[in-house]
């Protein structure tokens, strides 16, 4: 008889794994990079209307959110699969640095959101100098 092994949580880490992999949830994959003046976020928004997204920037976050709608299914149309999600979405991206939000500006074009954000022109910092006593 041959020796089976048991992995009692092998069910439960096949949940975990799906859920991290975006395939059992709504999940926008998004770049985020910087140059020396902006932070830039690129996001894949193929089907999803702009007039249908809101943009905001927080602090250090970037919020985006929205809809993709769904498409009306006729009776004469029979689906075999439907894997592309539909309905809202959030994204709150955290950011590397502080940024100028009231500059910030987005573009939509080919399926592709762009996110420019100017980097705050802030201080660096300021010098504490130490008392000797």
């Amino acid at each position: 008889m041959p020796i089976i092994r048991w992995r009692p949580f092998e069910e439960l880490e096949d949940i975990f794994e799906n859920f991290s992999n975006g395939r059992n949830g709504w999940d926008l994959a998004a770049d985020v990079s910087e140059d020396d003046d902006n932070v830039i976020v690129i996001m894949h928004t193929a089907g999803i209307d702009p007039d249908h997204v809101d943009i905001k920037v927080k602090e250090h976050h970037l919020y985006i959110s929205g809809t993709r709608k769904h498409e009306e299914e006729t009776k004469d149309q029979e689906f075999y699969r439907k894997e592309i999600r539909r309905g809202s979405f959030e994204r709150i991206i955290p950011l590397p640095c502080t940024v100028d939000g009231s500059q910030a500006h987005a573009q939509m074009k080919d399926g592709v959101l762009k996110v420019l954000m100017p980097k705050h022109k802030g201080k660096e910092g300021n010098k504490i100098s130490i008392k000797k006593g």
